[in-house]
């Protein structure tokens, strides 16, 4: 087995995924928040074809991240989707890490392999936090906005530190962050929330914030980000280790 454990940073490459006709997306989205406990692991795959009676194997690997051990459930494949659906409803306030390997290869049978990119390892919680996992000046022009692991219903109080400088702030504007993916009713995606820019600030600075208010530092930060010059739709199908952004996907690129 090629246990590929490396967590994965990736380059959104439209035009080669549109060439080669392989294309793919996870379920949740790696830093998700807010996942249903009653919802499956999902890896959307097109244009790989996997044989019925394919064994699966450890194709897919659950770990809870908080009181240890693996989170036992099954793989199951229909069509061009694998899920991996666990034994029991996902706990309450539970952080796991999930890992997608490459299918173990049969002696005298077919070679399968996954589109490039979809394996790795990404982590979820089932709970009401929200996380700030990055930040970019390149979707409103004067300010930052901030990819969120869930969405949130109203404005994040923030303090935001640059380099010595410390500002409160408050994040309102709320760009679109609609995914044309298929996914589950029940999955509420990520949100967006976007403030002015308390200095000239462009790709490559790093800024430090929390949300402010009570709260422990698991669930209000700080984190520090280095700001990226990418659209959040870039931002989130890296995230969703996605070979397509959403509405190359829904086109059939």
């Amino acid at each position: 087995m090629r246990a590929q454990l490396l967590l994965l940073a990736i380059l959104i490459g439209c035009a080669d995924a549109s060439e080669s006709g392989d294309a793919s997306w996870i379920a949740p989205f790696d830093g998700q928040t807010a996942f249903s406990p009653d919802q499956d692991l999902v890896v959307s795959m097109r244009g790989v074809a996997v044989p019925d009676d394919y064994p699966l194997n450890d194709l897919i690997q659950v770990m809870d991240l908080l009181d240890g051990g693996r989170v036992p459930g099954e793989v199951t494949l229909t069509g061009d989707t694998v899920r991996f659906s666990p034994d029991a409803p996902w706990e309450s306030d539970r952080r796991c890490g999930w890992t997608v390997y490459d299918p173990l290869e049969i002696a005298h049978g077919p070679e399968v392999h996954l589109p490039d990119g979809t394996e790795g390892t990404a982590v979820f919680e089932v709970s009401d936090n929200i996380h700030v996992l990055d930040a970019t000046v390149g979707e409103v022009d004067g300010s930052v906005c901030l990819l969120l692991s869930r969405p949130s219903e109203d404005a994040l109080e923030l303090d935001v530190w640059v380099q010595a400088a410390e500002y409160s702030l408050t994040a309102e504007v709320q760009p679109d962050s609609r995914e044309d993916y298929a996914l589950a009713d029940t999955d509420a995606g990520a949100g967006v929330r976007c403030f002015e820019s308390p200095e000239a600030l462009a790709a490559g600075d790093a800024i430090r914030l929390q949300i402010a208010g009570t709260g422990d530092l698991f669930t209000q930060g700080p984190w520090r980000l280095e700001l990226s010059e990418a659209p959040i739709v870039e931002l989130l199908a890296a995230r969703r280790r996605a070979s397509l952004i959403p509405s190359a996907w829904e086109a059939g690129l």
